[in-house]
């Protein structure tokens, strides 16, 4: 259920909206989870779209 809501603002803005909307919605103990998991994915995201 997070995923898809974190891929949006991870494309367009970085991790900041991604956390926010986390935080806000699941909480932090997911919001970091979820961080750490997709770490990985983030960077590679960031990388390919920029700041779309």
């Amino acid at each position: 259920a997070a995923i898809p809501e974190l891929s949006r603002p991870v494309v367009r803005g970085g991790r900041g909206g991604g956390a926010r909307r986390a935080l806000s919605r699941l909480g932090p103990a997911a919001a970091l989870a979820h961080r750490r998991r997709s770490d990985r994915r983030v960077r590679s995201r960031n990388a390919i779209g920029g700041s779309l």
